[in-house]
């Protein structure tokens, strides 16, 4: 989250994807040397410099996504912009109007979702690292796909013209899980009106905490996202990875100080989403 306010204070002030990540990457090493007196880590680079970046182009864009609508009040739309990327709003407030441009987004097609429920943990084997397992638990999750693909016009130029999110708040342990993938570079392509796609290369960052162990990865992949639409009241969703990224692992409760490994992990996705009209959606997504 640090990177990504790096990254988000420098594209909001106007400098392109690329050159933000420099200061996402700059800001860490100095933080490393500076702050906490030490070496720059290996982890803390890949994980807040391009991990950060990764995290704040998506929060800069949802942020842009909030001030563009144009029918709430001011005030409803720069706060919660301000709540999902604080490094935007105080640009915004500090230097006036050189940086209330909103960010040129196109008008991308997005798909998001709310969800609040209830889990129950009916076994628990974990042994000593998860003593304190809290069985019951409340949840809020929240997702959203931008610049999905079958707009006529809509470009994938630009890194994170198209990208997906996915987070799960806890009453049990706080942040359960924030998982993100967007596109850094790649094309489009489409077999007629009914199937459109694109492919490349893309970021991903990925932040998976239930209650017995943390796990995090920043990575790329190959792979593409798609939809197929063979009528108006039906369509299909779809995205495929496969990559390797730099991960972090540990449990939560451990007896020992050292309990936690760095190293190159491979990876693999593969998302699903039926749409039936405006009655119903099904998502199914597995992941290596």
């Amino acid at each position: 989250y640090q990177g990504s306010m790096y990254h988000a204070f420098a594209r909001s002030a106007g400098l392109n994807y690329w050159e933000s990540l420099g200061y996402a990457f700059a800001g860490s090493a100095l933080w490393e040397i500076a702050g906490e007196n030490s070496l720059p880590s290996r982890n803390d680079q890949i994980n807040t410099g391009i991990g950060g970046s990764f995290l704040g182009e998506i929060l800069f864009r949802l942020a842009n996504l909030t001030l563009s609508h144009d029918n709430l009040p001011p005030f409803w739309r720069e706060t919660p912009a301000g709540l999902i990327s604080p490094s935007t709003a105080l640009n915004r407030l500090a230097l006036g109007d050189r940086y209330k441009g909103l960010f040129p987004a196109n008008d991308p097609v997005y798909f998001s979702r709310l969800q609040i429920g209830y889990s129950g943990t009916v076994q628990s084997n974990a042994g000593a690292s998860a003593t304190d397992l809290q069985r019951n638990e409340a949840l809020v999750n929240y997702a959203i796909d931008y610049g999905l693909p079958g707009k006529r016009g809509y470009t994938y130029d630009r890194p994170f013209d198209y990208f997906n999110l996915e987070a799960t708040a806890s009453s049990a342990n706080g942040a359960e899980n924030l998982l993100t993938r967007g596109l850094l570079l790649g094309r489009d392509y489409e077999a007629g009106d009914d199937y459109r796609g694109v492919w490349g290369l893309y970021g991903i960052y990925d932040y998976i905490a239930p209650q017995t162990f943390r796990v995090s990865s920043t990575a790329a992949a190959l792979g593409t996202t798609a939809q197929w639409r063979p009528a108006d009241a039906f369509a299909v969703q779809g995205t495929a990875l496969i990559g390797a990224g730099y991960t972090a692992v540990g449990t939560t409760h451990s007896t020992a100080e050292n309990d936690y490994h760095y190293g190159v992990s491979p990876q693999g996705l593969l998302a699903l989403r039926f749409i039936f009209g405006d009655l119903a959606a099904l998502d199914l997504t597995a992941r290596e």
